[in-house]
């Protein structure tokens, strides 16, 4: 696949920070979905990451029901979405058979309950029809970096669904 040194990194804000969550309400309908959803949330959350650290390639942990932490790393050059999200789904399978030492502290984590032992937590919950994404951290990130996380994640989630190539996502001014 690709060489750790090429993972972009999540850096730590400057300043006093503490511990910190929030929620944003997807405003995505659980019957849009055509895909698999879980590996549709995957792809936006790498991709958002990639935007994040400002690199290609990405690198974090995620977590179901059903495993243990699994790293995964993510190419998220442009290309078509439906390669980017096949992409994905073949990343999973393949480091799932194929585990590797590396690790990650981000999670994309698919249970409900938190898992502590990371610096950035992302937990997808259904409510209803609808999804909401909770991210927590520890004190290595603002309110701030949350937040803005937060409302790309969501953009760039609904553009997926709405564009044909990556490189056509419109990157939320806040991110910039």
């Amino acid at each position: 696949m690709f060489d750790i040194e090429e993972v972009g990194v999540l850096l730590s804000d400057v300043g006093e920070n503490s511990p910190s969550f929030s929620f944003i309400d997807l405003d995505l309908n659980s019957e849009t979905f055509n895909e698999n959803k879980d590996i549709l949330f995957i792809s936006a959350f790498a991709y958002t990451l990639s935007r994040f650290v400002c690199s290609d390639k990405v690198l974090f942990d995620i977590i179901d029901e059903n495993s243990d932490p699994l790293p995964l790393f993510v190419n998220c050059e442009n290309q078509k979405v439906s390669a980017f999200i096949d992409s994905v789904k073949e990343s999973i399978d393949y480091y799932d058979q194929n585990r590797v030492d590396e690790s990650s502290n981000i999670v994309f984590n698919l249970m409900s309950e938190e898992i502590e032992s990371y610096d950035f937590n992302a937990n997808i919950l259904q409510k209803d029809k609808d999804y909401v994404l909770k991210l927590s951290s520890s004190e290595k990130y603002s309110q701030n970096t949350i937040n803005r996380f937060l409302y790309s994640f969501k953009s760039i989630l609904h553009d997926i669904l709405n564009v044909d190539v990556l490189k056509d996502m419109i990157i939320p001014v806040f991110l910039i």
